[in-house]
């Protein structure tokens, strides 16, 4: 890929936007500061924070998209990809190119929580998906991309954060006192898969809300384009239940407590060991998964005070898997991760002379088991990290604002073990044989340092951009692996993460004709790992250097009519250690663009058009076809009758029934034509 000349081009259009915007705006006052927009009939809410992009998908949202998983909720944004999404228990997310891929479901470079609790279910190789959450329970879905953006959730995360918000009580009551209930019903063609999702929201009292919610989402066997079978597709599809139940109490001046579970079960008949890449090598049998998230929290954000928005939270998190092949073998077992996570943190706003300050700071503690070591391929074992970070946005006044952020983590793990081949072999045998063997306590520092700014020129267009440097922490999952089955050194040094990022954004009214809004961003950003790998030898010659740039825009006018482009440009190169030399990243999604084209009415319908395409790509002399696939949706929202409010969504997900894949190591088709229909009301 000729990058050098992409981004050249890109500064130089970069440079020119500028004068291309001023001279197209009107409105001279126009609002500067990179705050969340929405176009109407489309996904994305999207900002910037740190001097970096956010995207933000609401729940109304993923509901008038009939998103089966939060991976397809943001299937149209820049810089994220994924695959299997139409799946809830094997879709993937992958940010900026890091994330679950065909090969290691698990990416320590991407996190994944629902109010605050992990869901990450380690790698398990090949096995466990990224964390099984239902749309159907979200509030918001937020991605916060690069390492200083996701400073809060983690160190060295140089792909991101993906943050997931359930709905609370008093967001279907508009805090006022009664009940309200929510009904979601929808089936797709594709599988003849169904759901259901109802939700009870009670507020005896001003200060007390609660909520339950129950979701059942099922399928039977699904069918890849032009009735293409999907290899790992289990012949009994997925019945997928998730539970909700969350109450709050507020009390004296800005006091709450609040407590929430989150529950998913599900059992698969015939499936393939391997949920993210098929292998005719690999074992078929039953597996059942369930997890569960618990969370209690304590705010306090007393009026009048602007030191003080505090929040202590402790959450558990259990997600367990158990496989038990249709004939013995080697991955049969229970394979179990429990993550407990406390966090206080703090907000206070304040002014030092001339600058006004948000300064975000807070204590994490974290320990995560892993009870169950995959035969050759993972070890078990404790991993407690403890951790302090600070984040403080200075408004300088003129559209200046700065961004300084910093986090160091201790890292210890405890209690390791991991099958290992025994070498030689016992006198008594005459081939090498797998026995348990129990690995050393190590520990990791690690820092992660970071500075992000957004300057306004007025006329709607600002300026961001960020650098970072930082470690990243190894999983339980990462230490001591290797494809030989031989132990390897106690991994002495973390992974290094080094991100600069540059960016453009432009937000207008009353551009083109009365009435009408613009928004566009453009962001070119480099994100170099060394020793992605830490099991590795220390001093081991290997690393990653992720290129990309992205780009949206979207144009909403007066007289309904909406549009919105994301593409994502990217360039991934590896470094592999056994060669040290650098080549096409193996596993690298390819560039991207997404195009939306729609129309609302009055009367509440919404229709639009969407071309989800992708660039063919020769990856170290193997070709993977590009495609480009069209979907179509009918929104309606009956503004009268029994009906008035309800939200009517009729889609259908590839409509040419287009026989293709995003995945770029394995051999996992994507889902064909899918017609969907959805109705939900609140009563």
């Amino acid at each position: 890929m000729k990058m050098r000349a992409i981004f050249l081009l890109t500064l130089f259009s970069a440079a020119s936007m500028p004068l291309t915007l001023v001279a197209q705006t009107v409105a001279a006052d126009a609002e500067t500061k990179l705050d969340e927009v929405r176009v109407s009939g489309e996904a994305a809410e999207d900002g910037v924070a740190g001097g970096a992009p956010v995207a933000v998908v609401s729940g109304e949202t993923m509901t008038r998209k009939q998103s089966a998983s939060i991976a397809a909720a943001l299937r149209d944004e820049p810089g994220i990809a994924m695959e299997r999404a139409d799946n809830p228990l094997t879709a993937a997310i992958m940010v900026r190119g890091f994330g679950g891929n065909s090969v290691m479901p698990g990416d320590p470079n991407v996190t994944i929580t629902v109010d605050g609790g992990s869901v990450n279910s380690g790698q398990n190789y090949r096995n466990s998906g990224m964390g099984v959450v239902d749309p159907a329970l979200l509030k918001s879905l937020r991605v916060y991309k690069g390492q200083l953006n996701a400073l809060e959730f983690g160190s060295g995360l140089a792909g991101g954060s993906v943050v997931a918000e359930t709905i609370d009580g008093a967001d279907l009551t508009g805090d006022e006192v009664g009940f309200k209930f929510r009904q979601l019903l929808g089936a797709h063609s594709n599988g003849g898969g169904w759901v259901t999702s109802s939700t009870l929201a009670w507020q005896p009292s001003a200060n007390v809300d609660t909520l339950f919610n129950y979701t059942r989402r099922a399928s039977g066997q699904q069918k890849a384009g032009a009735g293409a079978t999907v290899p790992l597709e289990p012949a009994s599809g997925f019945n997928l239940p998730t539970y909700l139940f969350k109450t709050r109490v507020r009390f004296g001046d800005g006091h709450a407590l609040s407590f929430s579970v989150n529950r998913f079960s599900d059992m698969e008949a015939n499936a393939s060991f391997g949920a993210t890449q098929y292998s005719a090598g690999f074992a078929r049998g039953t597996r059942w998964r369930n997890g569960t998230v618990g969370a209690l929290a304590y705010t306090w954000d007393p009026a009048g005070n602007d030191l003080v928005d505090l929040e202590l939270k402790f959450t558990n998190s259990k997600q367990q898997m158990r496989f038990q092949g249709n004939t013995p073998g080697a991955f049969d077992g229970n394979y179990n991760y429990k993550t407990q996570t406390a966090t206080l943190k703090n907000t206070a706003r304040f002014t030092t002379g001339a600058i006004s300050h948000t300064l975000r700071a807070g204590l994490t503690w974290q320990r995560e088991e892993r009870d169950t070591p995959l035969a050759r391929l993972a070890s078990a074992g404790i991993d407690t990290r403890t951790g302090i970070y600070v984040l403080d946005e200075m408004d300088f006044g003129n559209d200046l604002l700065v961004t300084a952020g910093a986090r160091i983590e201790r890292q210890q793990f405890s209690n390791l073990r991991r099958w290992a081949m025994v070498t030689p072999p016992p006198p008594a045998l005459p081939v090498p044989v797998m026995t348990l063997v129990n690995l050393p306590d190590y520990t990791h520092t690690a820092k992660t340092l970071g500075l992000g700014f957004e300057k306004g020129f007025g006329n709607g267009l600002t300026a961001f951009g960020s650098y970072s440097i930082g470690d990243g922490l190894p999983t339980i999952d990462s230490g001591f692996y290797n494809w030989s089955d031989t132990l390897l050194p106690v991994p002495s040094e973390t992974r290094k993460v080094r991100t600069i990022e540059a960016g453009l954004k432009y937000s207008g009214n009353d551009v083109f004709s009365s009435g009408d809004s613009l928004r566009a961003s453009i962001s070119v950003y480099k994100t170099t790992t060394r020793r992605p790998h830490q099991a590795y030898p220390a001093g081991a010659n290997n690393g990653l250097d992720f290129r990309g740039i992205e780009l949206q825009a979207s144009y909403q006018e007066a007289r309904g009519f909406y549009g919105r482009i994301a593409a994502t440009l990217v360039d991934n190169r590896e470094q592999p250690i056994a060669t040290g030399v650098w080549r096409d990243y193996t596993y690298s999604p390819p560039s991207t663009l997404a195009l939306t084209l729609g129309k609302t009415w009055d009367n509440g319908v919404d229709l639009s058009w969407t071309l989800n395409a992708a660039q063919g790509q020769n990856l170290n002399g193997t070709q993977y076809a590009g495609f480009g696939v069209h979907n179509v949706a009918l929104n309606y929202t009956p503004q009268g009758g029994v009906l008035a409010g309800a939200t009517i969504s009729l889609g259908v997900d590839n409509l040419f029934d287009r026989n293709y894949g995003v995945t770029r190591g394995g051999n996992i088709p994507e889902l064909g034509r899918n017609v969907k229909l959805t109705l939900s009301k609140t009563f």
